[in-house]
Protein backbone atom coordinates (compact mmCIF):
# COMPACT_ATOMS: atom_id res chain seq x y z
CA UNK A 1 0.00 0.00 0.00
CA UNK A 2 1.41 3.45 -0.87
CA UNK A 3 2.63 6.45 1.03
CA UNK A 4 -0.83 8.19 2.16
CA UNK A 5 -2.72 5.78 -0.09
CA UNK A 6 -5.66 6.35 2.81
CA UNK A 7 -4.35 9.32 4.41
CA UNK A 8 -7.50 11.55 5.44
CA UNK A 9 -10.24 8.89 4.83
CA UNK A 10 -12.22 9.92 7.92
CA UNK A 11 -14.94 7.99 6.94
CA UNK A 12 -13.03 4.76 6.73
CA UNK A 13 -14.58 2.47 9.81
CA UNK A 14 -12.66 -0.74 8.64
CA UNK A 15 -10.28 -2.66 6.17
CA UNK A 16 -9.51 -6.11 5.35
CA UNK A 17 -5.96 -6.14 4.45
CA UNK A 18 -5.30 -9.12 1.83
CA UNK A 19 -2.26 -12.06 3.14
CA UNK A 20 -0.68 -10.94 -0.04
CA UNK A 21 -0.11 -7.18 1.66
CA UNK A 22 4.22 -7.15 1.96
CA UNK A 23 4.68 -3.32 2.38
CA UNK A 24 2.53 -0.51 4.36
CA UNK A 25 3.72 2.93 3.69
CA UNK A 26 4.19 5.75 5.42
CA UNK A 27 1.28 7.80 6.54
CA UNK A 28 -1.08 5.54 4.64
CA UNK A 29 -3.84 5.52 7.52
CA UNK A 30 -2.96 9.05 8.59
CA UNK A 31 -6.49 10.75 9.82
CA UNK A 32 -8.51 7.81 9.50
CA UNK A 33 -10.39 8.96 12.77
CA UNK A 34 -13.52 6.31 12.04
CA UNK A 35 -11.03 3.78 11.63
CA UNK A 36 -11.29 1.47 14.41
CA UNK A 37 -9.34 -1.98 14.22
CA UNK A 38 -6.72 -3.17 11.46
CA UNK A 39 -5.09 -6.74 11.49
CA UNK A 40 -1.58 -6.91 10.25
CA UNK A 41 -0.77 -9.88 7.83
CA UNK A 42 1.84 -12.57 8.92
CA UNK A 43 3.37 -11.21 5.69
CA UNK A 44 4.42 -7.86 5.84
CA UNK A 45 7.98 -6.90 5.42
CA UNK A 46 8.08 -2.94 5.60
CA UNK A 47 5.75 -0.42 7.71
CA UNK A 48 6.98 3.16 6.59
CA UNK A 49 7.15 5.76 9.31
CA UNK A 50 3.66 6.87 11.46
CA UNK A 51 1.08 4.83 8.71
CA UNK A 52 -1.95 4.92 11.80
CA UNK A 53 -3.93 7.16 13.45
CA UNK A 54 -3.55 7.30 17.02
CA UNK A 55 -6.35 5.17 18.87
CA UNK A 56 -6.46 3.00 15.88
CA UNK A 57 -6.62 -1.26 17.72
CA UNK A 58 -3.59 -2.77 15.38
CA UNK A 59 -3.45 -6.57 15.78
CA UNK A 60 -0.15 -7.90 14.49
CA UNK A 61 0.12 -11.72 13.22
CA UNK A 62 3.31 -10.97 12.33
CA UNK A 63 6.80 -11.82 13.84
CA UNK A 64 8.52 -9.04 13.01
CA UNK A 65 6.36 -6.16 13.35
CA UNK A 66 5.05 -6.43 17.71
CA UNK A 67 2.43 -3.89 19.26
CA UNK A 68 3.08 -3.47 23.08
CA UNK A 69 2.13 -1.23 25.48
CA UNK A 70 1.02 1.18 23.05
CA UNK A 71 3.82 1.02 20.71
CA UNK A 72 4.28 -0.51 16.81
CA UNK A 73 7.89 -1.92 16.84
CA UNK A 74 9.81 -3.70 14.31
CA UNK A 75 12.08 -6.05 15.70
CA UNK A 76 14.24 -7.08 12.64
CA UNK A 77 15.01 -3.69 12.68
CA UNK A 78 14.99 -2.93 16.35
CA UNK A 79 12.67 0.53 15.26
CA UNK A 80 9.89 2.10 17.20
CA UNK A 81 7.45 2.49 13.87
CA UNK A 82 4.92 4.59 16.35
CA UNK A 83 3.48 5.10 19.33
CA UNK A 84 -0.70 4.02 19.00
CA UNK A 85 -1.95 5.24 22.15
CA UNK A 86 -2.27 8.64 23.71
CA UNK A 87 -0.63 7.65 26.90
CA UNK A 88 0.57 10.46 29.50
CA UNK A 89 3.96 8.35 30.24
CA UNK A 90 5.66 6.21 27.84
CA UNK A 91 8.92 3.85 28.48
CA UNK A 92 10.73 2.52 25.12
CA UNK A 93 11.75 -1.59 25.59
CA UNK A 94 15.57 -1.39 25.97
CA UNK A 95 17.24 -2.76 22.93
CA UNK A 96 15.31 -0.76 20.80
CA UNK A 97 17.99 1.18 18.57
CA UNK A 98 15.54 3.87 16.10
CA UNK A 99 12.96 5.99 16.56
CA UNK A 100 10.88 6.47 13.04
CA UNK A 101 10.09 9.85 11.57
CA UNK A 102 7.22 11.70 13.45
CA UNK A 103 6.54 8.56 15.59
CA UNK A 104 4.84 10.32 18.30
CA UNK A 105 2.83 12.28 15.86
CA UNK A 106 -0.34 14.16 18.28
CA UNK A 107 0.29 12.22 20.81
CA UNK A 108 -1.35 15.55 22.35
CA UNK A 109 -1.39 13.68 26.19
CA UNK A 110 2.10 12.33 25.83
CA UNK A 111 4.20 14.35 29.19
CA UNK A 112 6.97 11.68 30.19
CA UNK A 113 9.16 9.35 27.91
CA UNK A 114 11.87 7.82 28.87
CA UNK A 115 14.81 6.32 26.50
CA UNK A 116 16.97 3.79 26.87
CA UNK A 117 20.72 3.18 26.76
CA UNK A 118 20.09 1.89 23.30
CA UNK A 119 18.71 4.24 21.49
CA UNK A 120 21.48 5.20 18.35
CA UNK A 121 19.15 6.89 15.88
CA UNK A 122 16.00 9.62 16.11
CA UNK A 123 14.22 10.11 13.01
CA UNK A 124 13.30 13.71 12.30
CA UNK A 125 9.98 15.43 14.16
CA UNK A 126 9.87 12.26 16.28
CA UNK A 127 7.28 14.86 18.88
CA UNK A 128 5.76 16.62 15.87
CA UNK A 129 2.00 17.72 17.41
CA UNK A 130 2.84 16.39 20.65
CA UNK A 131 1.40 18.05 23.71
CA UNK A 132 1.39 21.52 21.39
CA UNK A 133 -2.35 22.22 23.22
CA UNK A 134 -1.42 21.66 26.93
CA UNK A 135 1.29 24.57 27.54
CA UNK A 136 3.57 22.16 29.93
CA UNK A 137 6.35 21.02 29.63
CA UNK A 138 7.49 17.78 28.07
CA UNK A 139 9.91 15.76 30.29
CA UNK A 140 12.53 13.20 28.23
CA UNK A 141 14.72 11.54 30.43
CA UNK A 142 17.74 9.88 28.20
CA UNK A 143 19.62 6.81 29.55
CA UNK A 144 22.10 7.70 26.39
CA UNK A 145 24.48 9.15 26.13
CA UNK A 146 24.41 10.36 22.51
CA UNK A 147 21.02 12.24 23.49
CA UNK A 148 20.57 14.38 26.15
CA UNK A 149 18.42 16.79 27.71
CA UNK A 150 19.94 20.52 28.84
CA UNK A 151 18.22 23.59 29.32
CA UNK A 152 14.86 22.44 28.32
CA UNK A 153 16.78 21.58 24.53
CA UNK A 154 16.57 18.06 23.79
CA UNK A 155 19.98 17.15 21.38
CA UNK A 156 21.71 14.76 19.44
CA UNK A 157 25.11 15.17 20.75
CA UNK A 158 27.33 13.06 17.88
CA UNK A 159 25.18 14.67 15.26
CA UNK A 160 24.84 17.99 16.60
CA UNK A 161 21.13 18.47 16.34
CA UNK A 162 18.44 20.31 17.91
CA UNK A 163 15.74 17.69 18.33
CA UNK A 164 13.05 19.36 20.44
CA UNK A 165 12.57 22.23 22.77
CA UNK A 166 10.60 20.72 25.68
CA UNK A 167 10.02 23.50 27.94
CA UNK A 168 7.80 26.64 27.83
CA UNK A 169 11.03 29.15 28.84
CA UNK A 170 10.58 32.95 27.01
CA UNK A 171 14.34 32.90 26.50
CA UNK A 172 16.05 30.34 25.37
CA UNK A 173 19.95 29.78 23.97
CA UNK A 174 21.14 27.42 21.66
CA UNK A 175 24.40 25.89 22.32
CA UNK A 176 27.44 26.12 20.13
CA UNK A 177 28.47 23.38 18.40
CA UNK A 178 24.78 22.88 17.51
CA UNK A 179 24.98 22.57 13.82
CA UNK A 180 20.97 21.74 12.86
CA UNK A 181 17.88 22.55 13.89
CA UNK A 182 15.30 19.38 13.64
CA UNK A 183 11.90 20.37 11.76
CA UNK A 184 9.15 21.26 14.09
CA UNK A 185 12.04 21.59 16.61
CA UNK A 186 9.82 24.62 18.61
CA UNK A 187 6.36 23.64 17.72
CA UNK A 188 4.15 24.41 20.34
CA UNK A 189 7.03 26.85 22.39
CA UNK A 190 4.48 29.67 22.43
CA UNK A 191 5.96 31.62 25.03
CA UNK A 192 8.93 31.63 23.44
CA UNK A 193 9.78 35.75 22.77
CA UNK A 194 13.56 34.91 22.04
Amino acid sequence: IGHRAFSYCRSLQSIVLPDSLTSIGGCTFKGCESLQSIVLPKTLEFIGEAPFTIGTEIVSHSDRFVVGDGLLIDLEEKRLIQCISNKEHIEIPGGIESIGDSAFYDCRGLQTIVLPQSIKVIGQSPFHAVNVQSYTDMKIVSHSDKFVVKDGLFMDLEEKRLIRCVSNEKHIEVYDGIVSIGNNAFEGCRSLQS
